[in-house]
């Protein structure tokens, strides 16, 4: 409700801002995926002067109750329709991913430093140099932002960790409306595509349900944005709408997920091209801007943790705090990241391999 609710209350404002009518074209899984991002931006700006606890949840409740005061999102709202046998499999789904949510996690970097990096962002606000206790710490993940937005450990509980499944679930109904689509006759590329990458989230990624990591929202954010640029040229060509502003809010956002999703950026950088073509000076200063605004509190928490526009990236080399993690140790961690990515297992076998024998 908190996503769906943001989602179409930051989608409500960028329509005015861009004077696009407003038509409900996107469905109620994109809009509750957009509204995570939103989410996430608005807790990575609280994050920098007060830690994610009671105080910030009471901050984000209130901001869902102006949205439903100010939009009456019951007028807009609309589920997609499924066909039955769509909608049994979706409430399989359903079930599998809140049973497998109840797991121990599995993934290494959870007890690493995820659930460490977690509990630091619940209980202070961004700390100036945590980098020096453990690099890993400074691995800034917009996504474990939000995970401690809303884990409810001021309840004095435990730290739920639980938007991966959220997130998976918003994507699977999405993609669920590809099997209604080819049910109906409608063989589109875009129904295709969905209908296959139904079965991925589950298949590779079942483990990191009850994870707060990273790996299966970038994935997710990367499939969702491919299939809903084949739904957009599809269903409404290429011209300027609501699905122009989701593309680009997720390709932007995805990249403070998790660095890897850079590529996606691409297509936030073709639509602005595409305005310069057709010499939309307005729109290009709000693309802008919105790009900024959710790279903003991204970078600075980078600043904060590390001394670093970008951690790691050292080329990036701007500031001289004195809590700045050494340069030399910087490069350490960007090379250890680039040899484990383009080797996963024995590692240190291959380090130091020229490009060309890489490729």
């Amino acid at each position: 409700m908190i996503f769906y609710l943001y989602g179409h209350g930051g989608l409500i404002i960028l329509k005015k801002i861009f004077q696009l009518p407003n038509e409900n074209t996107l469905s109620f899984p994109i809009i509750a995926i957009v509204g995570s991002a939103v989410l996430t931006t608005l807790a990575s700006f609280l994050s920098l002067i007060m830690p994610l606890g009671g105080e910030a949840a009471i901050l984000i409740l209130l901001g869902g109750v102006l949205i439903v005061v100010s939009t009456r999102p019951w007028k807009h709202f609309h589920f997609p329709t499924y066909h039955p046998l769509v909608l049994i499999l979706l409430i399989l789904v359903t079930i599998t991913v809140l049973e497998n949510t109840t797991h121990k996690p599995t993934n290494y970097d959870t007890a690493l430093y995820h659930a460490q990096a977690i509990h630091w962002i619940e209980s202070y606000r961004s700390v100036p140099g945590l980098v020096n206790i453990h690099n890993r710490l400074a691995y800034n993940s917009s996504w474990l932002v939000l995970v401690a937005s809303l884990s409810f450990a001021f309840l004095g509980l435990r730290s739920f960790h639980l938007t991966n499944s959220v997130i998976t679930l918003a994507t699977m109904f999405y993609f669920g409306q590809g099997f209604q689509g080819l049910i109906q006759k409608q063989i589109t590329i875009s129904n295709v595509v969905k209908a296959i990458l139904f079965f991925l989230p589950l298949y590779l990624y079942a483990s990191d349900l009850s994870s707060p990591g990273t790996d299966l929202p970038a994935a997710l954010l990367t499939w969702v944005i491919t299939a809903l640029i084949l739904e957009k040229v599809e269903k409404q060509g290429l011209d300027f709408d609501p699905y122009s502003i989701a593309i680009f809010i997720l390709s932007v956002f995805a990249v403070t997920v998790k660095l890897s999703t850079l590529p996606l950026c691409g297509l936030s950088l073709l639509m602005l091209v595409q305005q310069i073509w057709n010499k939309k000076w307005q729109r290009i200063t709000f693309l802008t801007g919105t790009a900024i605004i959710i790279l903003l509190p991204w970078l600075l928490r980078n600043i904060v943790l590390s001394g670093y526009l970008i951690f790691p990236i050292s080329q990036i080399n701007l500031f001289s705090f004195d809590w700045k993690y050494p340069l030399n140790a910087v490069t350490a961690v960007r090379e250890e990241l680039l040899w484990f990515n383009r080797f996963p297992t024995n590692t240190n076998e291959y380090v130091g391999m020229s490009t060309a024998q890489w490729l």
